[in-house]
């Protein structure tokens, strides 16, 4: 089982506990060099499982950004891509250039890339794209480009955006899913019929899978897709998708930080590999402060004292999680005296909670019944439990987690924060945007406006990155528990498993970059 290291700003070398992890970056180097060896075989088909289904095709409709990405990465490109290391790169825009006062960005765009109907990426079919998302009544849309307030060509191979006001997020923002490219000429049918921009190009979809075809036309003979058909099949369960691997029916499969005894099976063959990348992403107990008594931050100070995040780590995940309370456990913004602010201690627990008038609380949320949060969920109701604290949950899709509780009916979600390409982006979608439905607290509201004002390339932005960690935990809005990495597992005949875009950001990752070699 390898650890591989990812881009300064999301990961860094895992520290092991698990006494089954026997490799370090070391094996994501060899298997580099031993996938630049092997020969690729060009009429292969990739088998791809992972824990959600496909839904409409249209980026635009997006609800779930993670949830969709391997499905839409495939199909279409965005202007600006995201590499492996989880930075921003160029795709179908060349180059960018953003304007000293931040209120423009311009884009050059490629030359000679075509939509998978054969028709031009050019000036008119990006500003229609662009301006069909300004009109976009989805709220992800408008959380990506709601600042824009007009598209319009520029020379001969540009395209203007012009914003409301500064967003020093755009890049990122233009490199999510959601601001995928489609055909104009299939706006109308996208969601059934879709007409791409990507490597692979859409040839059918059921309830649990969907599968695409090399499309030869791409424009990037280097990136031009390496298996001839890509298939991507949800299945939930942790356990059938190990499974599937191991009987040949896959050849790649998202593993996940619990299944660490059929991993160490998995590996035991030597034609299966198992991968683990270190990301930003934080297993979770988002809570809704704006409900009775989690408005008071005792409460709140209360419920991280009452879990045990090491022995979460160590009996669910065999170690490969390490515990923390902030909300970046790694790269920029991580502070490294924070990750023990919070001892198990069941006496704070009481003193809190009888400082703020609640010694017999209950909570009444839901948990993610998929993936690390069904598997955290009971394990964290039993040791709120033992602290005399009644955690009443409900299970929901993974799909829908996030909008069910962004309605502020429930105390609480047990699922996990989602590394980033930019940290900023966890600031504005876990604490000042929907996952906080109550709000955040003002120290906490004013440190957040203070990074999201600020460019990535502000030389204090690291700085104030800490800032709000240090707060975030001081005056905690959510029971934060430990560093989730990204896993994988697959046969050892795959290759471009080190070269995948997105992946020290995201578990459903890009597939794009998969193939299979002759000798399989």
């Amino acid at each position: 089982m390898s650890f591989g290291k990812r881009g300064s700003r999301v990961a860094g070398v895992l520290a092991v506990a698990a006494t089954f992890l026997v490799a370090g970056c070391a094996g994501v180097a060899n298997q580099a060099s031993n996938q630049a060896q092997a020969a690729v075989d060009p009429n292969a088909t990739v088998r791809v499982g992972i824990s959600v289904p496909p839904s409409q095709n249209d980026p635009l409709q997006v609800r779930s950004e993670l949830a969709a990405l391997p499905y839409l990465s495939a199909q279409f490109d965005t202007l600006i891509g995201i590499d492996a290391a989880g930075a921003p790169k160029p795709l179908l825009a060349q180059s960018w250039e953003v304007s000293p006062d931040g209120t423009s960005m311009t884009l050059k765009l490629r030359q000679g890339a075509v939509f998978h109907d054969g028709s031009p990426i050019d000036q008119t079919a990006v500003v229609a794209n662009l301006q069909r998302a300004m009109q976009s009544q989805n709220p992800l849309v408008q959380v990506k480009f709601g600042k824009a307030a007009a598209v319009a060509p520029e020379g001969t191979d540009s395209v203007r955006i012009t914003l409301k006001a500064p967003d020093p997020l755009l890049v990122s923002n233009l490199s999510s899913p959601v601001m995928g490219m489609v055909s104009p000429a299939g706006f109308a049918t996208v969601g059934t019929a879709p007409i791409g921009s990507g490597p692979y190009r859409f040839v059918s979809q059921t309830q649990d899978s969907a599968t695409f075809a090399r499309f030869d036309g791409y424009w990037d003979p280097a990136g031009k897709a390496p298996a001839a058909q890509l298939v991507i099949k949800s299945i939930p369960d942790n356990a059938a998708r190990v499974n599937a691997l191991r009987a040949g029916q896959l050849d790649f499969i998202n593993a996940q930080p619990d299944q660490a005894k059929d991993l160490k099976s998995l590996e035991s063959d030597p034609t299966n590999k198992v991968q683990f990348v270190k990301t930003q992403a934080t297993a979770a107990v988002f809570l809704n402060i704006g409900r009775g008594p989690l408005a008071d931050p005792r409460v709140r100070q209360a419920l991280n004292y009452a879990v045990d995040r090491q022995a979460l780590n160590q009996a669910l995940v065999g170690g490969i999680c390490p515990p923390t309370p902030q909300p970046f456990p790694t790269g920029s913004g991580n502070v490294p005296d924070l990750d023990t602010a919070y001892p198990h201690d069941p006496a704070k627990v009481k003193q809190l909670l009888t400082e703020a008038g609640v010694p017999n609380l209950t909570l009444r949320g839901l948990f993610s019944n998929g993936a690390l949060a069904a598997s955290m969920a009971p394990a964290i109701q039993g040791q709120f439990q033992a602290a005399g604290i009644g955690f009443d949950m409900s299970p929901v899709q993974p799909g829908e987690a996030r909008a069910t509780f962004r309605r502020g009916e429930a105390d609480f979600l047990v699922l996990q924060i989602n590394a980033e390409i930019d940290p900023a982006l966890i600031i504005r979608n876990n604490f000042v945007g929907g996952d906080s439905p109550g709000g955040i607290s003002a120290e906490l509201k004013a440190g957040a406006d203070k990074v999201l004002a600020m460019s990535e390339s502000d030389p204090a932005r690291d700085a104030a990155l800490q800032d709000f960690s240090r707060a975030a935990v001081q005056t905690p809005t959510h029971v934060l528990l430990c560093a989730v990495p990204s896993g994988f597992a697959y046969k050892s005949s795959v290759v471009g498993t080190d070269t995948m875009p997105w992946l020290s950001v995201a578990q459903n990752t890009d597939f794009r970059t998969l193939g299979k070699t002759t000798a399989a």
